[in-house]
């Protein structure tokens, strides 16, 4: 069910992001060859928070037409938020499953 959120608020998301990561490096560490935690997380940031046009389409004027946000400081938050849930997963991965897996590669730009 969809939420209205404070992007401030994303403790739950990055624990909810590490329970998705070790599902998948659970069950697909076998058949995967290169793992990615967040792909082109900057391309998010700018197109949910400065610019609007993509999910969560947040933004503020002169950047976009939305109906709330601030994007001054939301690109920031959510940027943040995923540099730690990509951290979090990373730490999971090289405790419990690089042994028995295919190297980790990092977030890609």
């Amino acid at each position: 069910m969809y939420k209205e959120r404070n992007p401030d608020d994303d403790k739950e998301d990055r624990e909810d992001f590490v329970h998705f990561a070790k599902n998948c490096f659970e069950n697909f560490g076998d058949r995967v060859k290169f793992w990615i935690t967040i792909n082109e997380p900057n391309t998010y940031a700018d197109l949910g928070y400065i610019q609007g046009k993509y999910p969560p389409a947040r933004c503020s004027k002169p950047f976009g037409n939305c109906y709330a946000g601030n994007s001054d400081v939301e690109p920031l938050i959510a940027m943040h938020n995923m540099l730690l849930a990509h951290a979090k997963a990373v730490k999971l991965y090289r405790e419990q499953f690089q042994a028995i897996s295919r190297p980790l590669k990092r977030i890609c730009y």
